[in-house]
């Protein structure tokens, strides 16, 4: 719970420093904010923000460093100077983690490849290594659409990794995009300030930009744009040149665009993020901010944001996933209560939550989010259970896709999947849990309907289960028994010896086999009185051939016993007077008295008493 909490904190920290991006400008952009920002979301020593220079792309510029006024201090006297705005040469082809574009942990400054890659700064690295990376340390490039832009790096604390790196790379992805386009309209202002000097500048500007640029006039229509405008639309400019602004708009921004144009007109200026169309149908973001000039043409600078667009989306799907996960750990038992409120958190995933609908048939049973209908734009997954479907989830767009590609993306697509075959798996396991629940009770009313003693314990020779007839026969009742070593509560002995038997329970334990007790067997109860018993142990066995217990049946054969006891002794006494009888018709009178001595023989033999204390009487 408290890692749920910590990281729904973590992701509403990271909107907010997101939306923090967004309103920088280069008038107002403080490079420490971005690593400020990361520092507290990750909990490192110190982290650096190391940039490629925008006047020498052979030369890095660190160009700002967060840390603890001690570690700082501490580093300063270290190397002797401020890093900060330092200046050094690099050589790209020496650092080891450009195009990894993750967060990537290094035990050491030299094995990311830093030393040849900065070589004046080699000696500064060696004493970070030695006094500031007792955690490791992790770096990330920054990249924007294949552009290498520079690195930031993270010192940890001792025994500390970074938790949450899908966030933090989510984060650190986008302050690429914000330097990238902080940097843009740095170069923007300054071109911009020259535009007055010469026209001829401007459309030299105009051409070089990375950031697509059309002129248009007050009607709407284009009458200029440069490279990167033609690149970024698809069309060439002798083209563009016939077309007007709704031409280039994406059908569900045409509303919100002409608007926008509207509002420029009227206030000279305007920005906004929407969506355009390239010539070959595909729809793409743009942050697009118009600007009316004093000739009464309008200027309009677009720049590509589809990546970061993505980036959101993910983060999204993400959150849906993860909130997915929540109501299954909170609801496990509660199949309704998990599809209903699935539902409304599969509508707010997708792209376009305003038109989604979503409905979940299962067994019978409909769950669906209000105002749902089926259309024809809709995506589906199965729900099964033991390998046939029993449901499905559905989710529709209720108006028409916005633009003329297929209306559900891969990843929403994959999404979708992966929570339909968390919801089987659930299924299956409440109705698997519901199964065991009802053999429990079949098994529980059979054993004790058994008239035999039953006994069951664990692998460890635990009892887990006695029925009433062993209850009786042990002098335990189930709770007393419960947990309690089988040789405590099961004592038997030899019938002749009277000296203790190897436990039948321990020995399947040992074997993995049925064992089967010794004749005579005793078994002593908790109140001392002895039982002459037969039994037999098995193992208990799960659906893997694995053993999970032992089960023991014994029933008590004292009766059987006594009366095989009692025949046996009548059978011998018939046979001792037969003999005796023998004895004296076979001799003749003189012998008699040698018929009597044998005759005492037999008596103590059969009585086992010595001979001497053996005589008869006669009268």
């Amino acid at each position: 719970m408290e890692k749920t909490l910590i990281l729904k904190s973590k992701q509403k920290k990271v909107l907010e420093y997101i939306n923090t991006c967004q309103q920088l400008s280069v008038n107002s952009v403080d490079y420490r904010f971005f690593t400020d920002s990361v520092k507290e979301l990750t909990g490192a020593d110190l982290v650096s923000l190391n940039l490629i220079s925008e006047k020498d792309s052979s030369k890095a510029i660190v160009k700002a460093i967060s840390g603890g006024a001690k570690i700082l201090s501490g580093l300063i006297s270290g190397i002797g100077f401020n890093l900060e705005e330092s200046e050094w040469e690099v050589k790209y082809d020496k650092l080891k983690i450009i195009g990894k574009n993750k967060l990537n942990y290094f035990s050491s400054f030299k094995k990311t490849g830093y030393y040849d890659s900065l070589p004046g700064l080699a000696s500064v690295f060696k004493i970070l290594d030695k006094f500031f990376v007792p955690g490791g340390l992790y770096t990330m490039e920054f990249k924007y659409q294949g552009e290498f832009l520079g690195v930031m790096t993270l010192i940890m604390p001792r025994n500390k990794t970074i938790e949450n790196k899908e966030l933090i790379e989510l984060y650190i992805n986008h302050i690429s995009g914000t330097i990238k386009r902080l940097r843009a309209e740095n170069e923007l202002h300054q071109n911009m300030n020259a535009l007055s000097e010469s026209e001829a500048k401007f459309k030299a500007y105009m051409e070089e930009s990375p950031l697509g640029i059309f002129l248009a006039n007050p009607a709407g229509h284009y009458i200029g744009a440069n490279r990167a405008a033609c690149k970024m639309s698809g069309y060439t400019e002798a083209e563009l040149l016939n077309l007007s602004i709704p031409d280039l708009l994406a059908p569900q921004f045409l509303e919100k665009g002409m608007k926008l144009f509207e509002k420029m007109l009227d206030k000279g200026s305007a920005e906004v993020e929407v969506m355009l169309r390239r010539r070959n149908g595909e729809v793409f973001w743009v942050n697009l901010a118009a600007v009316l000039m004093e000739n009464n043409q309008v200027i309009a600078f677009c720049q590509d944001i589809t990546e970061r667009k993505e980036s959101e989306e993910r983060a999204k799907e993400l959150n849906c996933l993860q909130s997915f996960s929540r109501l299954l750990q909170k609801e496990k038992n509660d199949i309704n209560k998990i599809l209903k409120e699935t539902t409304e958190l599969l509508r707010s995933a997708f792209q376009y939550p305003e038109d989604a609908a979503v409905r979940i048939t299962f067994k019978g049973q409909e769950y669906k989010t209000q105002g749902y209908k089926s259309t024809i734009w809709k995506i589906s997954s199965p729900l099964e259970l033991s390998g046939e479907q029993v449901g499905i989830i559905e989710v529709s767009y209720l108006e028409p896709p916005r633009h003329d590609q297929e209306p559900f993306i891969k990843e929403e697509k994959l999404m979708l999947a992966t929570i339909a075959e968390h919801i089987s798996r659930v299924a299956e396991q409440i109705q698997a849990e519901e199964n065991l629940l009802i053999s429990n009770s079949h098994l529980s009313t059979t054993l004790h309907s058994i008239g035999d003693g039953l006994m069951v314990t664990d692998t460890g020779g635990k009892i887990t289960r006695l029925n009433p007839r062993a209850e009786k026969l042990t002098g335990w009742t189930a709770e007393e028994a419960w947990g309690r070593d089988v040789h405590e509560v099961f004592q038997i002995v030899n019938g002749k010896t009277g000296e203790p038997v190897f436990n039948p329970v321990h020995r399947v334990i040992e074997t993995g086999i049925t064992q089967k007790l010794e004749n005579d067997t005793i078994l002593i109860d908790r109140a001392g009185a002895k039982h002459h018993i037969d039994d037999s142990a098995a193992p208990i066995r799960d659906k893997d051939d694995r053993m999970i217990g032992v089960i023991m049946v014994f029933s008590d054969v004292t009766k059987r016993k006594t009366a095989e006891e009692s025949t046996k002794y009548q059978l011998r006494f018939q046979k001792l007077t037969a003999e005796i009888s023998n004895t004296f018709a076979s001799q003749p009178s003189e012998n008699f008295e040698q018929s009597i001595y044998h005759a005492l023989k037999l008596i103590g033999e059969f009585f086992q008493v010595d001979r001497s204390y053996v005589f008869f009487v006669f009268r």
